[in-house]
């Protein structure tokens, strides 16, 4: 059996909900790391993670670069 739309079907509304940056406290949870731990990361793995965490460019900074800024977002 065939199910045919009617033209004039009514659509289902789908409601925006706004992004908001998540709080501090929310970063912390889902990103349960140490500062020891992440001091102790390789390049490549702070670059995954800062683009996780919105870094911009995250993939074209340092090393050390990123430790500062994911030190300093996630409030360690």
């Amino acid at each position: 059996m065939l199910l045919r739309r009617h033209r004039n079907a009514v659509k289902p509304r789908i409601e925006k909900t706004e992004k908001r940056e998540p709080t501090i406290e929310e970063m912390q949870e889902v990103f349960n790391y140490t500062k020891s731990e992440i001091n102790g990361m390789k390049t490549a793995d702070l670059q995954m993670l800062g683009a996780k965490l919105g870094i911009e460019d995250a993939e074209q900074k340092t090393g050390s670069t990123l430790k500062s800024e994911i030190v300093e977002i996630l409030n360690l």
